[in-house]
């Protein structure tokens, strides 16, 4: 703390923080961005198309979830409105009537 106050730090103290950057820098490289997108591709070519975009399209209700569990935040008017038509929409489209009269056309 003496060191900060006198308007510098020590080498020790910058080669901590550099590596800590270092570090920060390393893990949303690799691990938030590349290992992300191979593991999406990875997924995809197991999944049929209509369940994937499915699963994508309930990004926005899993981290309403996550962030309700995890964070204790609550939603709004208006987020409980978005969250039922998303989910409206998403049993539209996974209903057998809607997909078998959509097909036929």
């Amino acid at each position: 703390l003496s060191t900060v106050m006198e308007g510098g730090l020590s080498f020790n103290e910058k080669e901590s923080s550099i590596g800590v950057s270092i570090g920060a820098i390393l893990w949303t490289g690799w691990v938030t961005c590349a290992y992300t997108i191979y593991a999406q591709s990875f997924g995809q070519r197991r999944v049929n198309p209509t369940d994937s975009n499915l699963v994508y399209t309930m990004q926005p209700l899993f981290s309403s979830m996550f962030a309700y569990i995890l964070l204790g935040e609550t939603l709004g008017t208006y987020g409980y409105i978005g969250a039922a038509l998303i989910g409206t929409a998403l049993w539209l489209v996974s209903s057998s009537e809607f997909s078998d009269s959509s097909s036929d056309s």
